[in-house]
């Protein structure tokens, strides 16, 4: 009987962990990159508890965090969205959630983005201003509070929401 048990162990240590219980990509290093003040992009707010900072990549699409206190536990995101290099999708997102897989690439309809729900009539979206996309320099990072981190250089973004997060970089993008 406990040869049998051993017999049964060495199969499963010959083919290896598993895909999914494989060790995650390393979370990206953002200290080196100069801290921003993000009271000077938080030009976010969704009708009625969600609140975030917004801005223009070097790479010239746009990028969001947020923050929802009120839900339990608060959920938090940290969003790009627009012509994202090296990949067919165009909405990359991280979220504090209950998900296999907090971080994933998908395909929208990108005028969703570009919309709030204000306090006056919550079911009417209302338009977001252009002008509301600071640039977010080239070597610096935003930390919104209680939420997550996002960097940029020349060519690429990250966003660093605990764990998880997503690279984009023309020479290749990924989530983890």
């Amino acid at each position: 009987m406990k040869r049998l048990a051993a017999l049964a162990v060495v199969p499963f240590s010959a083919v290896g962990i598993p895909a999914a219980m494989a060790a995650p990509s390393p979370v990206p290093d953002l200290s080196g990159y100069h801290s921003v003040e993000p009271k000077d992009y938080t030009t976010y707010y969704n009708y009625p508890t969600t609140n975030g900072a917004q801005f223009l990549t070097p790479g010239g699409y746009r990028c969001r965090i947020t923050y929802t206190g009120r839900a339990n536990p608060p959920f938090k995101t940290a969003e790009c969205w627009g012509a994202l290099p090296a990949t067919a999708f165009n909405l990359v997102v991280v979220a504090t959630s209950m998900s296999a897989n907090p971080a994933q690439f998908d395909n929208i309809d990108l005028a969703k983005m570009e919309t709030y729900n204000g306090w006056e009539d919550p079911t009417k979206p209302l338009p977001i201003s252009p002008d509301a996309y600071k640039p977010l320099p080239a070597g610096s990072k935003l930390t919104y509070p209680d939420s997550g981190t996002c960097a940029a250089t020349a060519t690429t973004t990250t966003c660093v929401l605990g764990d998880h997060g997503f690279v984009l970089d023309p020479s290749g993008s990924r989530t983890f």
